[in-house]
């Protein structure tokens, strides 16, 4: 999988998770699955922010003339 469709993908899972934070009766949920929503929240959010540090790697090596 590229680095961008990769991005893209992890991206998602946090809108998505985010998403169900935001649901109206999401704290009526058991606290042990809360925990375990915030746990992949953190984790996506983690990544994503790993992905962001790799493009932009990428995108100083790309304007980095060849010798």
């Amino acid at each position: 999988m590229t680095d961008a469709i990769h991005f893209q993908f992890r991206a998602a899972s946090v809108s998505d998770l985010e998403a169900t934070f935001a649901a109206p009766d999401f704290y009526a949920k058991p606290r042990s699955e809360i925990f375990e929503l915030e746990t992949q929240l953190k984790t996506a959010r983690d990544k994503v922010a790993h992905l962001y540090a790799r493009w932009h790697e990428l995108e100083l090596l790309q304007s980095v003339p060849s010798p």
